[in-house]
């Protein structure tokens, strides 16, 4: 039994109780001796009747204590203790709280949230351990603080120190936009919290238990097992009932990779619902916004820039249906007239979790793309025409140069380099193509006339380890079938040079006018490792390979077997040709696009050349207040000395992000990044009450909801006997038996006429 005023027992209740004896006492002391001859017969009568009367006088002075002392009890708030009571009683406990802060918490419903409920559950508990008699201390450490391995701010902390009364434990719950889970909480605390001998244990797992979390219970139930088995109680609250319906925008990229400023640029945006019914009618508001290359503002968020454009809405988009538990994709186009950092943004309407209706995208547009193409045939027919079909991309500059320019001069500045009808290439010029392709650019190889299999097969393939993705045989002629219709060329249609070219509905059409007469054919058993990255994308009437995909260290390497002059076939006569050959240049220029869209939690790594820039890196990250400024001192990355690398660890909030690099001319460049929420976040569904005691079934493990918490923090360590009906019926009943009691222990003389009458006479004649 406990109070919710214990002074009032402490300071009043004996005093108090002890006033009907003071009053009884004080009374006796009052009685007079008065001489009457009648005495002798009231003595005898007493001597008869005295412990009768002494009984009914010690049982009104103890009806009249017992209900002095119900009254005090009354307002000192007595409570009976509940189920959870057990948790706080026993001797010294230490309350650890781990809380769920990841961004599933955000869920909300009606007037309130998981995080809410969170926040509840941390009050009421710290509020019942701070009244409580024994000894009881507090820990609370947040799901994204384990993780991060930073120590929590209340640490075996007593209850009823000042550091709990000035700031109270709940004010520390807050929703984070990470996706933390138990198990990286669980196993930081088991290494952090100390066990004393004196002290027991009662952890507390306040989450909204997803179903996504506990996919592999094993791990969690393990670790939770270490808590179990060295004594300590194991309590699990769940904050939500159950699993609420979501969307949320879970991609946002380009279709075709990132083209140049001034041409339309094909984007998709990707909703998908976590609930558990069809959704129909899916608005999807679009915006985008254009920022100068180059330019340096004072804030990191768009509300704060002043040198870059406003946001431009776009065309809305509408997803007729997403079926439940299922992605779906709508496309859209979007031009930036400019080259630079180019922000797109989705958003969708409100939800269950607001964090994950918008996602961001920027798109990084060069002022140009420059292309080498290294003619094998100074001055051939493949080089003109190669150069002819590029330049009509806009942006797109190429350069066209003999094989010593590969060792005479820099590659860096090239997005991909194409190689045609090449007979041989000395050891440097290999060095320089190698690490070129092995550092992350594109290399097309088109054979030719001059080709020789002996040199492909020895210094470009290399027993499959270089950068030509497979071996040479011979020149072959394609026979030239007249009864079969089938098309010389045949294309994988999903991969993204294909996609797009083949993706109308003549596509039949296109495929019979391409013609090929000669290629280079391989070995017939030769087949790519289904273990490797080698991929055929177009190939024969006969089945023979045509071009070949392969990766190579960051780079992308295709071989074309077929010349790039319409010597070979009629490719370079044809629409479609064309198309092909600029889809191949925006598809290099794609895989070799710097990465500008990160999750919340990732680091953000910025590379750049340490002979034109500063090493200190100033980066931008938003708040919720002003933006933050943090400067980090790059470091030479290990495979390339000459380059540079600088990372923010620290992304907590999804938003545009800056990284401030100065050249070393006095300028600033600004780089812009986009920094999303994670996805998986979005998806609510959680784990019953039921199918956490199966998954928990042979531990120690109970389970309570959250709402178990609601009402007066007062209230929480048990049932207030003071206001309930029945103690207000007991109090009564004592009054009413010390009224009985005290009329008893009274001399009354009987009602009756009779004796009415006889004083009245007495009385008269007396005052005669």
């Amino acid at each position: 039994m406990s109070f919710l005023h214990p002074a009032l027992i402490a300071t009043w209740l004996l005093p108090l109780v002890a006033l009907p004896v003071l009053i009884h006492l004080i009374n006796l002391m009052r009685h007079r001796r008065v001489r009457w001859a009648a005495m002798d017969f009231l003595l005898e009568s007493q001597k008869r009747n005295r412990n009768w009367i002494r009984l009914k006088q010690i049982l009104l002075l103890l009806a009249r204590m017992a209900a002095v002392a119900a009254i005090v009890l009354m307002l000192a708030g007595p409570l009976l203790s509940d189920r959870w009571s057990r948790l706080f009683s026993g001797g010294s406990i230490h309350h650890v709280l781990l809380v769920d802060d990841s961004l599933s918490m955000t869920d909300q419903w009606e007037n309130t949230s998981a995080i809410d409920a969170a926040r509840g559950v941390v009050e009421h508990l710290a509020g019942r351990a701070a009244r409580q008699s024994s000894p009881q201390n507090v820990t609370v450490w947040l799901f994204s603080d384990a993780a991060a391995g930073r120590a929590p701010e209340i640490l075996h902390v007593p209850a009823r120190s000042e550091l709990l009364r000035s700031r109270s434990p709940a004010a520390l719950v807050k929703a984070s936009q990470l996706a933390v889970g138990p198990l990286e909480a669980l196993e930081a605390a088991d290494k952090k919290i100390t066990r004393r001998a004196d002290e027991k244990i009662v952890l507390y797992l306040v989450s909204d238990f997803r179903t996504q979390q506990w996919r592999d219970p094993a791990a969690l139930r393990e670790a939770l097992a270490h808590w179990t088995d060295a004594g300590a109680k194991v309590e699990l609250v769940r904050c939500v009932d159950r699993g609420h319906p979501n969307l949320a925008v879970t991609a946002l990229a380009p279709e075709t990779g990132i083209q140049a400023a001034g041409s339309a640029i094909r984007m998709g945006v990707e909703v998908t619902n976590f609930g558990p019914q069809a959704v129909r009618n899916v608005q999807v508001a679009l915006e985008n916004q254009t920022n100068l290359p180059g330019t340096s503002d004072t804030g990191g968020s768009a509300a704060g820039r002043g040198a870059v454009a406003e946001r431009q809405a776009l065309p809305a988009v509408t997803i007729d249906r997403i079926e439940p538990g299922k992605s779906a994709r709508h496309g859209f186009s979007v031009m930036f007239p400019t080259a630079g950092d180019h922000e797109v943004h989705a958003r969708l309407g409100a939800d269950a979790v607001a964090a994950d209706n918008e996602r961001s995208y920027i798109a990084r547009l060069p002022v140009d793309v420059p292309v080498l193409i290294v003619d094998g045939q100074p001055g051939s027919d493949d080089a003109r025409m190669l150069n002819a079909a590029l330049r009509r991309k806009l942006g797109t500059r190429p350069q066209v140069e003999r094989t010593k320019y590969l060792k005479d001069q820099p590659l860096d500045k090239f997005s991909a380099i194409y190689l045609v009808n090449i007979a041989r290439l000395d050891a440097n010029e290999l060095t320089a193509l190698d690490a070129f392709a092995a550092g992350g650019g594109g290399v097309v190889f088109f054979t030719g006339d001059a080709t020789r299999p002996e040199f492909v097969n020895e210094s470009l393939y290399r027993g499959g380890k270089g950068m030509f993705p497979l071996p040479l045989v011979s020149q072959a002629s394609l026979i030239v079938d007249r009864l079969d219709k089938v098309p010389d060329v045949d294309v994988d249609r999903t991969h993204p040079i294909c996609e797009r070219t083949f993706a109308g509905q003549h596509t039949g059409h296109e495929l019979a006018g391409m013609l090929v007469d000669r290629y280079f054919a391989v070995d017939k058993q030769w087949r790519p490792d289904p273990a490797s990255n080698t991929r055929v994308v177009a190939w024969l009437r006969n089945k023979a390979p045509l071009i070949v995909e392969h990766s190579f260290g960051r780079g992308t390497c295709l071989a074309v077997l077929t010349t790039a002059a319409p010597r070979w076939n009629n490719w370079a006569t044809r629409p479609t040709g064309v198309l092909m050959w600029l889809e191949t240049q925006v598809y290099l220029v794609a895989r070799q696009a710097p990465r500008t869209c990160i999750e919340v939690g990732q680091p953000l790594t910025v590379e750049f050349d340490k002979s034109q820039y500063s090493p200190e890196v100033q980066f931008v990250r938003p708040t919720a207040k002003a933006p933050l400024r943090e400067t980090v001192q790059a470091t030479p990355l290990a495979a390339q000395p000459d380059r540079l690398s600088a990372t923010l660890t620290a992304t907590p909030l999804a938003g545009i992000y800056e990284a401030r690099l100065k050249r070393t001319d006095g300028t600033m460049e600004v780089l812009r990044y986009a920094v999303n929420v994670p996805t998986s976040e979005g998806n609510l569904r959680t784990l019953s009450a039921e199918e956490l005691r199966t998954i928990t079934a042979g531990s120690p493990i109970t389970v309570h909801e959250a709402s178990e918490f609601s009402g007066d923090v007062t209230q929480q360590a048990g049932v207030n006997l003071g206001s309930h009906w029945g103690f207000f019926v007991i109090l009564l009943g004592l009054l009413m038996v010390e009224q009985v009691l005290a009329y008893s222990a009274s001399y009354h003389l009987p009602v009756s006429k009779g004796h009415v009458a006889k004083g009245q006479a007495v009385q008269t004649r007396g005052a005669r």
